[in-house]
């Protein structure tokens, strides 16, 4: 807590914006710490342990992100930023099934503006395109489904609808309503959309979209999953198996990569694997994996995006063939990226090893043959991380592309920032409850 009033103190006086979202950030702290703190639904919020819980990371990454990001940002993408934070925000407490839909096809608007007109290369239309096609035309069929049970149980609550469990829709249905948010997550063969968006956008663009809206689509799968029984094991088994061999596949190609924000891209394909499986499980265990899985991803990522724009702002490259030597060049940003991949590759005492190691169990009671595709999984992603490491660090520096400048010390202060939530995250509370 005493290096959040430092960096507050330091950077609220020339980002006063920033002064709501401290009080929002301090409020939500409190409650969702506290171990009395209560659930509940009532006419507006539906609240819920998990709810409670991406709020809390939406409102710590945004702000993380407008204080990494302060040189770079100009007035119109903060308040961007500020604008899909809120839409964000609605969408994790909302009710109601519509208006859930209505914000959660809103927070792309924000995200593909950000693209198409702070995006540095022509590519950028191509981004936009493929991010809008994807989503919007997977998202289509789930608000014909929505509109035809509303007119069917007469309410679109999502308390009333967990309460009703519904196992009449057959597997058609579940398809077509899961693969709305498998699309948002994504799933591998539904992820094209992704690396492009990445690559384009700016670097809070970036950090966003990795943060917050791939856990708009975990979040989406959880209340599904709550809301409807599987009655086709066959579905269920074809999306689990899907997920891991997409996921075994993925980190095959983050090896092939050699531009850095390519590479962070389908790692975040890789770590949303995990959650969509043990969504699809599903029982307690089951979702106390994936909010580990989320929470962890939902702070790792960004901060990998983060550091390919420190280290392509000193080297003017995001390519590992130019980057080299950078142990040699800037220690302090080689001990940076050490820390950060070592806690995506999920080194003890990660979050991230938490839970792929609370994952086996659920898929031994699956099948053990799906167990060993998952434990290959591991295994190349602690391998292309250790390669990622070794390539920026080791070798000789490439000398037409010296360090222009070296870290400032409030791109330190961002770093630390986004690094301290993992203090908190030793609180049992806060995640290991259902």
């Amino acid at each position: 807590m005493g290096l959040y009033i430092t960096l507050f103190l330091t950077l609220l006086q020339k980002t006063p914006m920033m002064l709501p979202y401290l009080s929002l950030l301090l409020i939500s702290n409190v409650s969702i710490l506290n171990p009395n703190f209560t659930h509940g639904e009532n006419e507006y919020i539906f609240s819920t342990h998990m709810s409670g819980l991406m709020v809390v990371m939406t409102i710590f990454l945004v702000l993380g992100t407008l204080i990494c990001c302060k040189t770079t940002l100009s007035g119109g993408l903060s308040k961007l930023i500020i604008l899909l934070s809120v839409f964000v925000i609605f969408c994790f407490q909302v009710n109601d099934c519509i208006f859930f839909y209505i914000l959660f096809e809103l927070t792309l608007l924000p995200i593909m503006y950000a693209i198409l007109m702070w995006g540095a290369q022509p590519e950028r239309l191509q981004a936009g395109i493929y991010m809008l096609l994807y989503t919007v035309t997977a998202s289509l069929p789930l608000l014909v489904l929505i509109l035809l049970n509303d007119s069917y149980y007469s309410t679109s609550h999502l308390y009333l609808l967990q309460l009703e469990n519904i196992v009449s829709m057959n597997s058609y249905y579940m398809f077509f309503i899961l693969i709305a948010f498998l699309v948002k997550l994504p799933m591998y063969s539904l992820h094209m959309w992704l690396p492009k968006a990445h690559v384009e956008a700016p670097v809070a663009g970036s950090m966003i979209l990795a943060g917050i809206l791939l856990k708009l689509g975990g979040y989406g799968l959880f209340l599904m999953t709550n809301i409807i029984i599987f009655k086709s094991m066959v579905m269920l088994y074809t999306l689990i198996n899907l997920s891991l061999w997409g996921g075994l596949l993925a980190s095959f190609i983050c090896v092939m990569q050699s531009d850095m924000k390519s590479y962070v891209a389908y790692s975040s394909v890789v770590h949303m694997s995990i959650v969509i499986c043990s969504l699809l499980v599903g029982g307690t265990w089951g979702l106390i994996t994936a909010k580990m899985a989320l929470v962890a991803h939902g702070f790792v990522s960004p901060l990998m995006f983060y550091l390919v724009h420190l280290t392509y702002s000193m080297s003017g490259s995001r390519s590992l063939y130019m980057n080299k030597g950078l142990l040699m060049l800037s220690p302090v940003l080689s001990l940076f990226w050490f820390l950060t991949l070592s806690i995506s590759m999920a080194a003890p005492p990660s979050l991230n090893l938490l839970g792929e190691l609370s994952f086996v169990p659920c898929l031994y009671m699956l099948n053990w043959m799906i167990l060993v595709v998952f434990l290959l999984m591991l295994f190349l992603g602690v391998f292309y991380h250790m390669y990622l490491y070794s390539a920026l660090n080791h070798g000789p520096s490439n000398l037409l592309l010296l360090m222009k400048k070296g870290l400032k010390a409030e791109q330190c202060a961002g770093f630390l920032f986004h690094l301290s939530p993992y203090a908190l995250l030793f609180n049992s509370n806060l995640i290991m409850s259902p």
